[in-house]
């Protein structure tokens, strides 16, 4: 314990029963610790939370403090009528640098909204609107049967990666290879067009080849959205899908 002057708060020296300034009896005062306690776990650092964006549950709000679940079934945050979630589809919890999304082996994937432009690699699926595709890098292979002879085909153009569109089921689409080295998604304007997904923008996003490989360019008003693949951290202002459900990190 430390001791202090009732009356002048002036610190009196151990065992001293009075203030050796005024002569007040002293007083005892518990140490100081060294954290400060939150009155609740909304408040601080540990006020990492979820809002819904989308659905029957719009507007409301997921406490990710130590973790929140989301998913069909087995999940603190439970979307029963999203038949595009898996039973227990993805985790959100909080760590001592931030929020961070996991996915849970989930069928169809957490999506991420990229900020502004974000390298790809091979097999990166990418969602714009209430579209997804397949971003594929090519191999410029040779084919030739066992006696030598090539395979009779149009000249290649130098192309480095195609983009497919990923129909239900997970059936391929529509692909495309631009030899320009770049290939455009939108509602009116692209390579690929949507005209009747009103929630995809005229010029959505773009996949560009650059010396260190693909890049993918947005240029949207709703986002381009990527799947993860790891533990990805995230900030205030994120927003991610888990099955058709849109969140925004708080």
């Amino acid at each position: 314990m430390s001791f202090v002057c009732s009356r002048c708060g002036l610190p009196v020296r151990p065992n001293f029963k009075f203030c050796s300034t005024c002569g007040a009896p002293v007083v005892e005062t518990p140490e100081v610790a060294d954290e400060t306690v939150a009155y609740s776990p909304f408040m601080g650092p540990q006020g990492n939370s979820i809002r819904q964006m989308t659905g029957h549950n719009a507007g409301i709000f997921f406490s990710a403090y130590p973790e929140c679940c989301i998913g069909r079934e087995d999940a603190n945050v439970r979307i029963a009528d999203d038949d595009t979630l898996s039973p227990n589809h993805m985790r959100v919890f909080s760590r001592e640098d931030g929020l961070c999304l996991e996915d849970m082996d989930s069928l169809n994937g957490v999506f991420l909204a990229i900020k502004t432009q974000m390298f790809l690699q091979d097999h990166d699926i990418i969602r714009a609107g209430d579209h997804y595709f397949f971003y594929e890098l090519t191999v410029p292979d040779a084919f030739t049967d066992e006696y030598g002879t090539e395979f009779y085909a149009s000249p290649g153009r130098g192309e480095r990666f195609r983009l497919v569109e990923i129909l239900s089921g997970g059936r391929r689409g529509r692909a495309c290879m631009a030899p320009d080295g770049a290939v455009v998604v939108g509602r009116s304007d692209g390579d690929f067009t949507f005209p009747e997904d009103h929630k995809m923008s005229a010029r959505h996003f773009t996949v560009r080849w650059t010396r260190h490989g693909g890049v993918l360019i947005d240029h949207s008003m709703n986002g381009t959205f990527l799947q993860i693949h790891d533990v990805v951290r995230v900030e205030p202002g994120d927003l991610f899908f888990a099955g058709r459900n849109l969140f925004r990190v708080i």
